[in-house]
């Protein structure tokens, strides 16, 4: 998620209107607490362009 933050140049904030989620479900997403739900990884993928395998890549 801190790559996404970084490479599109947002905040949590910015990313979680983007996302239309919780400012806490980014921040639980960036640290590693939680796993993006697949919604949350359909619309990453839409808006971004960004690959679901790379979600779960070391």
């Amino acid at each position: 998620m801190h790559s996404i933050l970084r490479e599109q140049n947002l905040t949590q904030a910015e990313l979680s209107e983007i996302l239309e989620i919780r400012q806490s479900q980014i921040s639980n997403l960036a640290s590693g607490k939680s796993l993006p739900s697949y919604i949350t990884l359909f619309k990453l993928h839409e808006k971004f362009g960004i690959e679901y395998a790379e979600f779960f890549e070391g």
